[in-house]
């Protein structure tokens, strides 16, 4: 886990996320290089950071569930 003030910290369904601060810039450099506008970049980002974010979650449960 990145060092604690680095980004977004909070718990989903009991496991600790942290979104670490260049995760959203990262999106919207990639968001804007692919001729995105301000607001479909947004929408892009909410789109990349769930889709992460379940990948992940996908992980997490399947560790709790098999050790």
């Amino acid at each position: 886990m990145p060092p604690k003030g680095r980004g977004l910290s909070f718990r989903v369904a009991g496991t600790p996320v942290t979104i670490d601060w260049t995760f959203p810039v990262v999106m919207i450099v990639f968001g804007f290089a692919a001729g995105l506008g301000w607001a479909d970049t947004g929408i892009w980002l909410a789109m990349v950071l769930i889709s992460v974010l379940w990948h992940e979650m996908g992980h997490a449960l399947a560790l709790g569930a098999f050790g």
